[in-house]
């Protein structure tokens, strides 16, 4: 090989994308170069999707036997027992005011849990994990009414 030869712009330009795949590649690679980046569980509400950091996500489970608890406002849909753990589980569905749409076999709640609190949200299905930017994040939910409070 001649050490003196000049890089054509094809090859160049295929040296560099070569270069680019193989850092895309590695384990543990950056997905987005530019601002901050999220990873989300992505989960579905009827047929609305929706995402929650994944730091704050325990686990994902099948709903099983949720057994309601009396005097609570409708969208607790009731507690589970999780190996030995009492979780109050949220129906989002009634909390949003969004109809119920699909399969209740692809339902799953989604543990959160943060400072020593856990709570399940009963979900519609979950979508998987996304790494995205900060900026296409959309804005928080904003309530319909009946809820008083922050949601």
């Amino acid at each position: 090989m001649n050490v003196n030869r000049q890089e054509t712009p094809a090859e160049r330009k295929t040296r560099i994308f070569r270069e680019r795949a193989k850092k895309l590649a590695a384990p543990g690679a950056p997905r987005d170069s530019g601002g901050e980046s999220l990873e989300l569980l992505e989960f579905l509400i009827g047929k609305e999707r929706y995402a929650v950091e994944t730091v704050f996500v325990g686990e994902v489970f099948p709903p099983g036997d949720i057994t309601p608890v009396p005097c609570t406002p409708p969208f607790v849909a009731g507690v589970v027992n999780l190996r030995g753990r009492i979780v109050p589980v949220v129906d989002l569905k009634v909390l949003f005011g969004i109809r119920s749409v699909g399969e209740k076999r692809m339902s799953r709640i989604v543990l959160l849990q943060s400072g020593g609190a856990e709570i399940g949200l009963l979900t519609d299905g979950v979508q998987g994990i996304e790494i995205t930017g900060r900026e296409a994040v959309r804005p928080p939910f904003q309530r319909r009414g009946g809820f008083p409070g922050p949601i």
